[in-house]
């Protein structure tokens, strides 16, 4: 892990890194509303979407330095007013399109260094929606979005979605920790 100035310097690291989250659904109204299905414990501590969208700027830019990459793996926003926010997001971004992200290639290409429907990261698959098993063969593991609060229940998948990484990118060690820690549970 590269060395990092105090928090509040964002962009002034002296080693890039690489990041991972999903889900962020910037300024979609609904999701502020949405529960856990079991619990009914709602799955985003904000009440507006203005509130929200601040907090998920600060929270990234907090880790998030200038030359970092970031896999933003779907549903960055669900209305395409809302795109512009990614200019105010430190780091060097990829797109992992999911379901949500239905706008021109030309929209993203302004504020995201690359859109794919999947990439193969280091032995890992990256996606919005889990692959199904039967595909996982090639990897070592999916990292992927799209389930918000669940997961697989399978030690190869692992959800970054906004709700499992407390509304921030993690790094790449961190997504490595989780799975070798889901291997031997």
């Amino acid at each position: 892990m590269g060395v990092r100035l105090p928090p509040g310097l964002p962009g002034f690291s002296t080693m890039a890194e690489v990041f991972f989250i999903a889900d962020l659904h910037f300024s979609h109204r609904g999701i502020v509303r949405f529960a856990d299905p079991e619990s009914g414990v709602s799955l985003r501590p904000w009440d507006t979407t203005e509130s929200m969208d601040q907090d998920l700027v600060e929270r990234w830019n907090r880790v998030v330095g200038a030359r970092d990459k970031v896999f933003v793996l779907g549903d960055f926003v669900i209305n395409r007013r809302a795109l512009p926010v990614a200019a105010q997001l430190a780091g060097l971004k990829t797109l992992v399109c999911g379901n949500h992200d239905t706008f021109r290639t030309e929209e993203y290409a302004r504020y995201f260094k690359d859109q794919k429907g999947a990439v193969d990261y280091k032995g890992w698959i990256l996606t919005h929606v889990p692959v199904h098993p039967s595909q996982l063969s090639r990897w070592s593991a999916n990292v992927h979005g799209h389930l918000h609060a669940r997961k697989v229940g399978d030690p190869r998948y692992l959800c970054v979605s906004a709700e499992q990484t407390d509304y921030a990118p993690i790094t790449y060690e961190e997504v490595a920790r989780r799975l070798r820690q889901q291997a031997e549970e």
